[in-house]
């Protein structure tokens, strides 16, 4: 029984190292956070320092320390090593909504944000 649970636990690690596999985990709508998701963990030096630009702090050697998906309602949370937490709101298929991001970044203070959109927010 113990190893058959070591050769699932296996497949389940090879798994979530592919890409198709973590973009096949949802529907269209959750596909742009899945794969930012997936891309931080399996890169996380590398989109450190790509989202280093939206941190308060200069940090372009930081690397992301965790990735979450859906925390408390938030499309991707990304902790970095050096402390600094940059949360992505992703409106790829849907319209930025201006109360629902007052609402994150009262609930969220000293926290950097981003938001993915493909249209320009009619708001400032």
């Amino acid at each position: 029984m113990l190893e058959q649970e070591l050769d699932i636990e296996s497949i389940i690690n090879e798994l979530k190292v592919l890409p198709l596999f973590n973009l096949s985990l949802s529907s269209k709508e959750l596909f742009h956070s899945n794969f930012l998701a997936w891309i931080c963990e399996i890169y996380p030096k590398i989109l450190g320092v790509v989202f280093a630009d939206y941190l308060e702090h200069d940090v372009s050697s930081c690397e992301i320390s965790n990735v979450y998906r859906e925390y408390k309602k938030i499309d991707l949370t990304l902790k970095y090593s050096h402390g600094e937490t940059l949360i992505i709101e992703n409106k790829v298929k849907s319209l930025p909504d201006l109360e629902q991001l007052k609402k994150y970044s009262l609930e969220h203070p000293n926290v950097n944000f981003l938001l993915l959109s493909l249209v320009e927010p009619n708001f400032s």
